[in-house]
């Protein structure tokens, strides 16, 4: 169950300036509501002004949906309420499912169902505990990256904003490439928080730190929810040394909560992580 909050909605409605097309009305329409965070995450609070229909929509069919796949499992194991409620997360071959959610009435039960195939995904099973690695869904790891960036973009100051331009047009690239041309990582820190609550409007923040030798800022942001703090590197061509974040130590981390250090510079569709 998600812990409420205020609605908020970013950015002024009588004079709605597209953030990722800039396009205005009448080139083209801001009819539908847009979610500054997909509903994936549990947001069902936070909306933009920031975003027509047609980005709304290429978003949501596109890096939106690869992040989705992505973190299917998490959503699964954490009872993320997201768009459709509680999501059911199965194997492709159909021999293990997982979902966290309301059952005989008692909110967070996690029900394993799993056939005598599935001893290949199980790694620990006890009376305590069950450990299992399972392959996630068919995804292109730089969607997934794309989908964060979109998020810091959409959240990001006015004034911040000129200078990820270049990073803005990569977004609304149909096809998904690394954004570094010489290939360098692109990193997804996910920090995880036991009993953490879910909120239906996923709290975020930025970093702002300035490379010693080269004088040049890194922005990075964070967000929190499903029980995971996930953070990035919003990449600009106005600073190629991008940073390795997995060397930056999050306020989380120094609490000694566990995490992983995700590569998503890949443009090759994969089921592993």
């Amino acid at each position: 169950m998600a812990q409420k909050c205020e609605s908020k909605l970013l950015g002024d409605k009588d004079n709605q300036t597209c953030r990722f097309c800039r396009k205005k009305k009448p080139e083209t329409t801001f009819g539908n509501i847009a979610h500054a965070f997909p509903e994936f995450m549990g947001n069902k609070k936070l909306f933009s002004n920031y975003e027509c229909n047609y980005c709304n929509s290429f978003f949501g069919n596109t890096i939106e949906k690869a992040a989705a796949d992505f973190f299917l499992p998490n959503r699964a194991v954490l009872g993320v309420d997201g768009k459709g409620g509680n999501k059911q997360f199965r194997t492709i071959d159909g021999c293990l499912s997982f979902f966290n959610g309301l059952v005989n009435d008692k909110p967070h039960v996690i029900t394993v169902a799993h056939s005598k195939d599935a001893d290949k995904y199980i790694i620990e099973d006890s009376s305590k505990s069950l450990i299992i690695s399972v392959p996630r869904l068919p995804h292109v790891p730089v969607a997934v990256y794309k989908c964060f960036v979109k998020m810091a973009i959409t959240v990001m100051q006015e004034n911040e904003l000129s200078d990820f331009d270049d990073t803005v047009h990569w977004l609304l690239e149909s096809e998904h490439r690394n954004f570094y041309a010489d290939g360098r990582k692109l990193w997804l820190k996910v920090i995880y928080i036991p009993n953490a609550k879910n909120l239906n409007c996923p709290p975020y923040w930025f970093y702002k730190l300035t490379d010693t030798q080269s004088k040049k800022e890194h922005i990075l942001f964070y967000t929190l929810w499903g029980g995971m703090c996930c953070g990035i590197e919003v990449p600009t061509s106005k600073n190629l040394n991008c940073l390795d974040i997995t060397e930056f130590i999050d306020p989380y981390e120094s609490k000694g909560y566990s995490f992983e250090n995700i590569d998503l510079s890949s443009s090759l569709k994969t089921c592993s992580s």
